[in-house]
């Protein structure tokens, strides 16, 4: 009809383009356009430097190739860092090893090969091995720098320097992949009780040597001994906190019932305990109750520092001269003999005047003697006539002059000034 308008058909929206999805932008293992402001941004990402940069010592290796690992996931340099073996004898492919986690199983050979596979072609691997390289340079303190430089060869291949053989060169500088370093990694192990006193007890810094030796073990290939959860067992012990060491005794008490009928979740294992022990440290720490004494071991503080005391004041006097006696005052006086040589009332003992003949031996040899019908013995300790037999005497053998003997003497009669 006239003036009708046709009918147009409906406006169907234009699909939108799949979206291939990443987790991060190096992932996708595209060459990467460096003529681009996209290119450029992205490889100045990946190859600027950590904030703080790595001296390659063998107590901050870890960190170091946790910090490489991140970077490596952000770059996508995943390719280049997992180096595949020689193929088996059949045939088939042989295992592939990462040289942030095994580097002590790879050696330097593999990663130059693996490196030919890719190092002068125009790929993502090349750019990769580039980015490693720098952002490794980059990252290093200036003392590390020099250790590097001075073995360039050793992570250069056809005149191109390898950001691979640059990460497999700084764990050789940084920790030996000996077998000896192997064997002594496993005997560090062993003496947890030693790391303990070293570590001043701090659980935390224990635990964490503990589990850095152990990566260090698996990056050569190998396991930790089963002795592990023993050696801990021991070292926790040792610790001079005695709830946390009751704690630590309950665990060990409770591992020994579990039997091969307890499930695999709930049986004990050197990581769990490591935790436990951590929480429980943790908590006494956050209590100011940490290494606190027990009340008998306060009571024995207590008395080692009586003794101490004693023993010093009569270290003092056993090296002090006797004083002599003072012949100018008169005779007679409380305690003192009269005139017929009787020790009067109320005097001491060790001033009454022996007989004679209570210091003189028999001249027949005789041991025994009656005298106003009482039985007296010669004692050689006493060198005199008396009551007791010569084996009960209760004097020492030792010499009055002897050092140990004036010490005794002086510090029993410090004790008794101090009662």
């Amino acid at each position: 009809m006239a003036g009708i308008p046709p009918v147009q058909p409906p406006v169907v929206p234009a699909q939108a383009a799949q979206v291939q999805f990443l987790l991060v932008p190096g992932e996708d293992n595209a060459v990467i356009d460096h003529t681009t402001s996209a290119g450029k941004k992205q490889h100045h990402h990946m190859v600027s430097a950590l904030e703080e940069p790595h001296d390659l010592t063998e107590e901050n290796l870890k960190v170091f190739l946790d910090d490489v690992g991140t970077r490596a996931i952000e770059a996508g340099w995943g390719p280049i860092l997992r180096i595949p073996s020689p193929a088996n004898a059949d045939g088939t492919p042989g295992p592939v090893h990462n040289i942030l986690t095994h580097y002590g199983v790879i050696s330097q050979a593999r990663v130059r090969d693996h490196a030919l596979t890719y190092i002068n072609a125009d790929n993502r691997n090349s750019q990769n091995s580039m980015q490693l390289l720098s952002f490794i340079k980059r990252s290093l303190t200036k003392e590390a720098k020099k250790m590097i430089t001075n073995d360039q060869v050793s992570y250069t291949v056809n005149g191109v320097e390898v950001g691979a053989m640059l990460l497999k060169h700084c764990c050789v500088q940084a920790r030996s992949d000996t077998q000896y370093s192997t064997k002594a990694l496993h005997g560090k192990l062993r003496n947890i009780t030693l790391i303990m006193e070293q570590q001043g007890y701090d659980i935390k810094k224990v635990n964490d040597i503990v589990s850095d030796t152990i990566n260090s073990i698996k990056a050569r290939g190998e396991e930790p001994s089963k002795d592990l959860l023993s050696n801990l067992f021991e070292g926790y012990k040792s610790v001079p906190d005695t709830e946390f060491v009751n704690y630590i005794v309950l665990k060990e008490a409770n591992y020994d019932e579990e039997d091969v009928t307890t499930p695999v979740g709930d049986r004990l294992t050197a990581a769990k305990l490591r935790e436990l022990a951590l929480n429980k440290y943790t908590q006494r720490v956050d209590k100011g109750v940490w290494k606190a004494l027990s009340e008998e071991q306060e009571q024995i503080v207590a008395l080692n520092a009586q003794v101490e005391t004693l023993t010093k004041k009569a270290t003092q006097a056993a090296g002090q001269p006797k004083k002599p006696k003072d012949k100018s005052k008169p005779k007679g006086g409380k305690g003192k003999d009269d005139s017929n040589g009787k020790k009067k009332k109320g005097g001491n003992k060790k001033e009454f005047d022996k007989p004679a003949w209570m210091t003189k031996p028999s001249t027949d040899g005789s041991k025994t003697k009656t005298v106003n019908d009482k039985l007296y013995y010669w004692c050689p300790k006493h060198k005199a006539w008396v009551r007791h037999k010569p084996e009960e005497c209760r004097l020492p053998d030792e010499d009055e002059s002897s050092p140990n003997l004036q010490l005794s003497s002086a510090l029993h009669a410090v004790m008794e000034d101090e009662e």
